[in-house]
């Protein structure tokens, strides 16, 4: 499985994205959707508005006969990935253009990207990583692996959240795994950090770009067949201005 690029060129600074803020994928209506905001606050951002701050979406269907793109159409509130997958498929996005920004420490200035990026299963079978930054089902309900680059990434900060609003906290063991109880019925997000603090460069609107750090958050969703009759979700949050 080929790896989305981790980064792609860029637009002029803005400010730091959002703390907590994700990008997830839904299949709502057999129709697979991209959302922006903060899954267990039920936050969806929207456009005209911070839904904007997404400018090139890379979205793509990866079955075991190859890999399928996507062409991401933006509505009021998501993107339409134009997709409906079943058992044994993933949907797999990334955006790579979210601007940079600069922050002064001392006389130092540090330039840093942002990556997010999102994996959808159907079902919770074993699979392999295809995105930067990546967390995917290993071995059964419950049981997930963490992935940099295509390497175990051990002590990796998870967050597993339901829709009511209910989250645990993990940290992945050294082989990039970490197990989690799934009590209740119904769609969760995984969502995994990394900072890569080692300089680099992409294709940028005027050349090569150089920064300093890159922040990846990676959200994995999926729907728990079984289990308990989930509390109902969380009203939703204000957006962001």
């Amino acid at each position: 499985m080929r790896l989305l690029p981790a980064v792609f060129s860029l637009a002029c600074f803005v400010s730091l994205p959002a703390s907590a803020h994700q990008i997830w994928i839904e299949q709502v209506n057999g129709n697979a959707k991209l959302y922006f905001g903060e899954f267990g606050d039920n936050l969806r951002e929207t456009s005209p508005g911070t839904l904007d701050k997404l400018p090139s979406l890379q979205a793509q269907v990866v079955t075991l006969e190859g890999n399928t793109p996507l062409s991401p159409k933006k509505t009021a509130d998501s993107f339409d990935l134009g997709a409906r997958i079943t058992r044994g498929q993933v949907i797999l996005a990334q955006e790579s253009k979210y601007p940079s920004w600069e922050k002064k420490e001392g006389d130092k200035s540090i330039r840093t990207i942002w990556v997010p990026a999102a994996r959808f299963v159907p079902d919770m079978g074993p699979q392999e990583p295809g995105l930067a930054l990546d967390v995917f089902p290993v071995r059964g309900t419950g049981q997930f692996k963490v992935t940099y680059l295509n390497k175990p990434l051990p002590d990796a900060k998870v967050e597993v959240v339901a829709a009511s609003g209910w989250k645990r906290e993990f940290k992945s063991d050294a082989q990039g795994q970490f197990t989690v109880e799934l009590p209740w019925k119904g769609p969760y997000a995984v969502e995994v950090h990394h900072t890569d603090k080692n300089p680099g460069e992409r294709p940028g609107a005027s050349g090569p770009e150089k920064y300093d750090v890159a922040m990846f958050v990676t959200t994995l969703t999926f729907d728990q067949p079984s289990g308990a009759k989930p509390p109902a979700p969380v009203s939703p949050a204000k957006h962001e201005k």
